[in-house]
């Protein structure tokens, strides 16, 4: 199951008209607003674009090699991989709303509905998981310590529970020169995870990174992958902004939820959609 934000999905829409139908939609919501969503808090980044926080040239960043080639990829993965999609798309214009059905079928489109519990359990029940996620080790430490199992009495066992935490680059910072670098180097690392811990499920929630990497894997390792959205945590025992009063969370034995530890959470974290994540 594949999941887009709203800001890619948004955006990956209008990448779609232009390529496809030869529509180029710059309207100024799209170009102030999510143009500079996707590079301040997304995790997308481009070395050669100025800017870090909401302060970006739209056109520039939209005529750049990178966020074509990223938008090329996306287009192309989620319509072979796997139908069942996450599509969340902010309010499109009237006159771009026809459009939108012949979006989803090209995409191949089947509504995954969202990544209920179920969905999340049934990924990790008998499984050799491997859980791509920055607060991963949490989600680890609540399950060994029984914890989880006092909040979900119906958590699954699980055979072995790995992690794997790719770091921020939020602000249009990372470590290499793009996105499409450091995505490159998490795939080598993963595939060397999976293949020395027999790895046959994975879930993913790391932003604008998740697509690239779940495709990644289902390419060369042809194992199941969930990528899941900004709840995950809820059902790992773990509290963050946005889970706190969530209809997803699980009011069970509150005493056994754990906060997210200052030390791990990014630098000017509150600057990324009011710290929610954290």
């Amino acid at each position: 199951m594949y999941r887009l934000g709203y800001t890619e999905s948004t955006l990956l829409f209008v990448y779609y008209l232009k390529t496809i139908h030869n529509i180029d939609h710059t309207g100024s919501y799209i170009d102030k607003g999510l143009v500079n969503w996707l590079y301040s808090t997304s995790g997308f980044y481009d070395k050669k674009i100025k800017g870090d926080y909401f302060n970006f040239d739209a056109k520039a960043c939209r005529e750049s090699e990178v966020y074509n080639t990223y938008m090329k990829i996306i287009l192309e993965k989620i319509k072979i991989y796997d139908k069942k999609k996450i599509i969340c798309m902010h309010k499109i214009p009237q006159k771009l709303q026809i459009y939108i059905k012949q979006f989803l079928e090209y995409i191949n489109y089947d509504n995954g509905g969202y990544c209920h519990k179920h969905v999340i359990f049934d990924a990790i029940k008998l499984k050799n998981v491997l859980i791509i996620h920055n607060l991963g080790q949490l989600f680890k430490k609540q399950y060994e310590s029984n914890k989880l199992k006092m909040i979900y009495p119906d958590l699954p066992d699980i055979k072995g529970m790995y992690i794997y935490e790719p770091g921020y680059t939020f602000c249009n910072t990372g470590p290499d020169e793009s996105i499409l670098d450091t995505a490159n180097k998490h795939c080598i690392n993963i595939s060397e995870i999976i293949k020395k811990n027999n790895i046959d499920s994975v879930i993913i929630s790391c932003g604008a990174y998740s697509v690239l990497l779940a495709s990644y894997i289902v390419e060369n390792h042809n194992i199941p992958v969930v990528c899941s959205g900004g709840e995950l945590p809820c059902y790992f025992g773990v509290i963050t902004k946005r889970n706190k009063n969530s209809k997803f969370r699980s009011s069970n034995n509150e005493e056994f939820w754990i906060p997210v530890p200052e030390d791990m959470r990014p630098v000017n974290y509150n600057k990324i959609e009011g710290g929610c994540y954290w």
